[in-house]
């Protein structure tokens, strides 16, 4: 909520800048820098550089939904930290494990950063016995990840009370003053109406 900018406005533009050019640069050096040392056993350039370039544009609307739950970035960053040490601890306990089942890797890729710790794991080793998702599944389930966290982090950061504004009531979605604003005489940008100065 930037200057009166829509809602829709600001999420396309962090996405583009952060996840598609910045998580495409990202990915492509990285990969490359994983490519040469031999990793992941000689596995294919493209399927790296896919897997790295989909987990960075699933962490963008992760990082939304996440900063949707607290007031300031400060406290959102260090919550995330211990999620993502905690995650880590999750996958090398748990998912890393020869008693791991196809259904737990599988569900596990519904959070980017397991999602891409799985994704890894099968590129270093595609030949294991335990049960992990292929290369394909695990970056499909990294796609979809991109619209579920995408409308999660829209729908909490309206309805989550904060410092930028008013909360809407839970089911302000099947409202339709809300999708259609300028019938009802309420603006183009309901959510810029609601900002409160502090």
């Amino acid at each position: 909520r930037m200057m009166g900018l829509l809602d829709i406005s600001y999420y396309v533009a962090l996405f583009v800048s952060e996840g598609m050019v910045g998580g495409f640069l990202l990915s492509m050096i990285t990969s490359w820098f994983t490519f040469y040392p031999h990793f992941f056993n000689d596995a294919p350039y493209g399927e790296v550089l896919g897997l790295f370039f989909v987990n960075c544009l699933a962490c963008v609307p992760f990082a939304l939904f996440w900063c949707s739950f607290f007031d300031t970035a400060q406290t959102a960053s260090q919550a995330l930290l211990l999620f993502l040490l905690g995650a880590y601890a999750l996958f090398a306990g748990v998912l890393a494990t020869d008693t791991t089942t196809f259904e737990m890797s599988a569900l596990a890729c519904l959070l980017p950063p397991l999602g891409f710790q799985v994704g890894c794991n099968y590129l270093s080793n595609p030949s294991s016995d335990y049960g992990h998702p292929d290369i394909e599944l695990v970056t499909a389930i990294l796609f979809a990840d991109i619209f579920i966290y995408t409308s999660l982090g829209w729908y909490f950061s309206q309805v989550i009370p904060s410092s930028m504004g008013v909360s809407k009531h839970p089911l302000f979605f099947l409202r339709s003053e809300y999708w259609s604003p300028k019938a009802y005489g309420e603006g183009q940008n309901d959510s810029a109406a609601t900002v409160t100065n502090p």
